[in-house]
């Protein structure tokens, strides 16, 4: 090998690793945002000032106080008060480790003044407040705020919603291997009358060749026409609708596995069935473990199809849309737009990790014939 192909090859490997690094740089970028306080988030941060005074009120002592004063309440007010203050003191816990600024004690001092101040008095008061401040949680040591995490998952009820977007994805995994693995089977395998007219539609369907927002309408109303709106159903058999690639890349994988194995199992007294799950199926794990991981992806990441389909019901609503709805919401906390972005991606990232070696063993399998 000579110099001039090694030195090709170097570039080549330079190219990839500044590519890499630069499809990287946003998931990297929204991850340690997702770690940053309030102010440090902020494109343009605040200047940071003693005497928020504000920030000190103990708002479920001033509605108990109220109460201990003699407030007239009848009992279903009564029972709106204590809610009430059981959910202030549920979101205070939430909050309580979770602060807008993390700048040290002694950098506070120097953006106040405190140290060049002339004024004992006013020095005093502000280094008072500054305990205050300190004691109650609002200024801390730098360090990374993971609290962002535990802030968007528990008081932003994500739980929920991620609970839900595991129920459709998984849904909509295990009907895209079934239907794509049977109907590819079939494109493979078996003949039948217009076999030709079925290919044509899976192709044009695969290719996208009818623009996604034409074909909107008709299926929302099919779906409404069947009462599926408002369920988990109505996403989930939209988006097994929308994967019709799969099916061909399940034929391509078949037609290259040989026939003698199924013709084994056919002298052996297996019917077509068995033949399917308990002999081709198996053969084609790589194959099946791509077509679940773009599955998995398209419902995991699909935004305006969970949108159209639970609009009347957020409870169903997916992550995707709950991201987009909780940026609506708090416009300017990006440290905690960019927490519930890193739940929804870091999932993404583990799942392909998890089945990249299949991948790749699909391609190499698929590339050769036999």
């Amino acid at each position: 090998m000579n110099m001039q192909q090694i030195s090709w090859r170097s570039l080549a490997h330079l190219a990839l690793i500044v590519v890499a690094l630069i499809n990287v740089y946003p998931f990297a970028w929204m991850l340690s945002t997702s770690l940053k306080t309030e102010a440090e988030a902020k494109t343009h941060p605040e200047r940071l000032i003693p005497e928020r005074k504000w920030l000190l009120a103990d708002e479920p002592q001033a509605l108990r106080l109220r109460l201990a004063e003699g407030t007239e309440l009848n009992s279903g007010q009564e029972e709106v008060v204590l809610a009430l203050i059981r959910e202030e003191e549920r979101r205070r816990e939430n909050l309580r480790n979770h602060v807008p600024w993390r700048v040290g004690i002694s950098g506070y001092r120097r953006l106040a003044g405190l140290d060049t101040l002339d004024d004992d008095a006013v020095a005093e008061r502000m280094h008072s407040e500054l305990q205050e401040l300190e004691a109650h949680g609002w200024l801390q040591s730098r360090r990374f705020q993971h609290e962002n995490w535990g802030v968007v998952w528990n008081t932003m009820g994500f739980w929920l919603r991620t609970c839900t977007t595991l129920v459709l994805t998984a849904l909509v995994v295990y009907l895209t291997v079934l239907t794509s693995s049977m109907l590819g089977y079939c494109l493979a395998r078996q003949r039948f009358p217009g076999k030709i007219v079925v290919i044509a539609v899976t192709l044009i369907a695969a290719l996208n060749v009818v623009p996604r927002e034409a074909v909107m309408v008709p299926i929302f109303l099919f779906l409404r026409d069947l009462s599926f709106l408002g369920t988990i159903w109505a996403p989930a058999l939209w988006l097994v609708g929308a994967s019709a690639s799969s099916a061909l890349l399940m034929a391509g994988y078949f037609l290259s596995l040989p026939k003698e194995v199924e013709e084994a199992a056919t002298v052996d007294g297996a019917g077509p069935w068995r033949t399917f799950f308990c002999i081709v199926l198996p053969m084609a794990q790589p194959m099946v473990a791509t077509i679940s991981l773009f599955a998995f992806l398209g419902a995991w990441n699909d935004f305006l199809i969970p949108l159209l389909t639970t609009i009347a019901h957020p409870h169903l609503q997916p992550l995707a849309v709950a991201v987009y709805d909780f940026r609506g919401g708090h416009a300017q906390s990006w440290e905690l737009i960019n927490a519930a972005a890193a739940i929804m991606v870091i999932p993404v990232i583990i799942i392909f990790m998890i089945l990249q070696k299949r991948i790749v063993a699909a391609v190499a399998a698929g590339a050769v014939k036999g």
